[in-house]
């Protein structure tokens, strides 16, 4: 059980919270890559293959938690 009954709303909150986060700041890194691939040295069908490898990543870290 990760709460008792008093708190459920508040962890319920809070892990949506942090996964609304987390996949926000993985979209800025994404787009930054994209938009930047140029001056990090790579091309922009690299970066786009970067972003997409990058979400099947998260995705498959963060499913099942």
């Amino acid at each position: 059980m990760v709460s008792d009954r008093k708190n459920v709303d508040y962890v319920s909150a809070l892990g949506f919270a942090l996964g609304y986060l987390g996949g926000g700041i993985l979209i800025v890194i994404n787009a930054a890559m994209v938009y930047f691939h140029n001056d990090i040295g790579i091309t922009l069908i690299e970066a786009y293959q970067y972003s997409f490898i990058s979400v099947g990543i998260w995705w498959a870290c963060f499913q099942y938690l």
